[in-house]
């Protein structure tokens, strides 16, 4: 059993939807928005997250969440008219019981913050920081105990029964034209519905990524390129961290007001493997959909990923999905 005692997070009201950029890629803040979005005749790109302000900002009722008055020390921050410049606090509070062959007091106390500036209505500069002092549930401390690593958290310092762990994001949007969207940042990305995916899922420690969306008539495709790192096994030392690197496609259609087709793609390689140290290979920077001819082409022994989701619509507010990822 496990009680959460209070879970705060200060400083986002959705009073900055009317600014460029990325929503926050949170269940608790686009949970407001989520339902609206997956109505009927709602013609929006749910799988792609971070979603776009841009996209929330237009939905019906976005602007009726928080007024200005409800946290009134952080409207200089958040206000309606503070489009240069806004922040806050983060703070992360849980505590409970955990029943395994053991019973023991849980708790997580975390605290960091968050800042934000958009220098022009088509740039937005985003960072974020919080660090940790945990204790985990048996079912986890098993977990960090063989591997070293807090679930989606990077690093896990210090040893049973407590915690240390820490995550940073930070992340340039530039809107081009209607039509692209450029992010340039260290952060994380979901593809999929639901809170998994079997395509790109956000349980994951931070990492540097590209992303270019692009969005005409009813499409959305992302181009998605990263590096990332296996940390387990490396004792908190960079240099000992296994580098990969991946090359993503998605592609979003709705292809009828209760119909939405997605496409997904994807190739990962070891960016440092002694026998084939290669970097970020040049031939996956390729814009266009389907990796298999140039893996093929390459002769490489890189993992290509290849899948497909069909969501439908049922009613005003249900949502039938059917995703599916061949190897």
């Amino acid at each position: 059993m496990k009680w959460i005692g209070a879970l705060l997070i200060v400083g986002m009201p959705s009073l900055i939807l009317a600014q460029p950029g990325l929503f926050p890629l949170s269940r608790a803040m686009e949970a407001p928005h989520a339902a609206v979005m997956h109505r009927y005749k709602v013609d929006r790109h749910t799988a792609v997250r971070p979603y776009l302000r841009s996209d929330l900002a237009t939905l019906p009722g976005s602007d009726s969440l928080l007024s200005e008055g409800v946290l009134p020390f952080l409207d200089r921050w958040a206000g309606r008219d503070s489009s240069r410049f806004r922040g806050g606090p983060l703070l992360d509070l849980n505590a409970g019981l955990s029943s395994g062959r053991t019973a023991h007091e849980t708790y997580r106390l975390g605290a960091g913050f968050w800042a934000e500036a958009a220098p022009h209505r088509s740039l937005t500069l985003h960072v974020d920081g919080m660090a940790w002092s945990e204790r985990f549930p048996e079912h986890l401390d098993s977990l960090v105990q063989a591997t070293s690593v807090a679930p989606g958290e990077g690093y896990a310092y210090g040893s049973a029964p407590a915690y240390l762990h820490y995550d940073w994001n930070a992340h340039v949007n530039w809107t081009t034209s209607r039509f692209f969207n450029i992010t340039v940042g260290r952060g994380k990305n979901f593809w999929g519905e639901g809170y998994r995916s079997l395509m790109l899922s956000d349980n994951a420690y931070s990492y540097p990524y590209l992303r270019i969306a692009t969005t005409f008539w009813k499409v959305r495709y992302v181009n998605l390129y990263a590096l990332m790192d296996d940390i387990r096994g490396a004792d908190g030392v960079t240099s000992g961290f296994r580098k990969k690197a991946t090359s993503m496609h998605y592609l979003s259609c709705n292809i009828h007001p209760r119909f939405n087709f997605g496409l997904f793609e994807a190739v990962v390689w070891q960016t440092n493997d002694p026998d084939r140290p290669r970097g970020f290979d040049i031939n996956y920077w390729n814009p266009v959909i389907f990796y298999r001819p140039v893996e093929f082409g390459l002769g490489s022994p890189d993992n290509a990923i290849l899948g497909f989701a069909l969501n439908v619509k049922a009613g005003h507010n249900s949502l039938f999905l059917r995703p599916t990822r061949p190897r």
